[in-house]
């Protein structure tokens, strides 16, 4: 695991130490546990393999609350799951939300290696979709633009040359291109 910042409601707090223990449930492989400066707080999370050979991590919880994510936060194994910015939020309680924010996070759960000492991340599960809005937006104004050229060549195909006024039994217009 490895992230640059932690914070919740916007405060930064340390990690003291990172411990993994072997799941109590049937689902959850491991449990990852970050002890910090304040004994009374710590952040826990699950990890659960899926049949489809994914990762996800479950069960998010920081001083007694819930965290829940907008999207799954999952990877093939052979993957890391890696986020610039990944923010967590609670249920509302009188309308308010806590949030808990990792800044640069990625982290891989062992399941297809064995602990090694110059561990090093498998290739990046990035959390942002494959089609972000600038990649859609880019492609809406090259389809506009290609649409624009498509019509502008259709009307230039369809220019005749008038020829309302020719008279076809009268005399030809001859210009002599001598030279004097």
């Amino acid at each position: 695991m490895f992230y640059t910042s932690v914070s919740y409601n916007g405060v930064p707090f340390s990690v003291n130490s990172i411990s993994i223990v072997n799941g109590t449930t049937p689902a959850t492989q491991f449990s990852v546990k970050l002890a910090t400066a304040d004994a009374d707080k710590s952040l826990t999370f699950d990890v659960v393999y899926s049949d489809g050979g994914y990762f996800i991590l479950t069960n998010v919880a920081y001083a007694g609350q819930t965290f829940r994510s907008s999207g799954i936060i999952n990877a093939p194994t052979t993957f890391s799951y890696a986020c610039g910015n990944l923010t967590l939020e609670t249920a509302a309680v009188d309308g308010l939300y806590n949030s808990l924010s990792f800044n640069s996070l990625q982290i891989q759960a062992p399941f297809s290696s064995i602990y090694k000492e110059g561990f090093v991340f498998g290739d990046s599960w990035d959390c942002v979709g494959f089609v972000s809005p600038a990649i859609l937006m880019g492609l809406m104004v090259v389809v506009i633009l290609l649409d624009i050229i498509f019509i502008g060549i259709c009307w230039m195909m369809d220019i005749n040359t008038m020829d309302r006024f020719d008279d076809p039994k009268g005399k030809t217009i001859t210009i002599n291109a001598g030279a004097e």
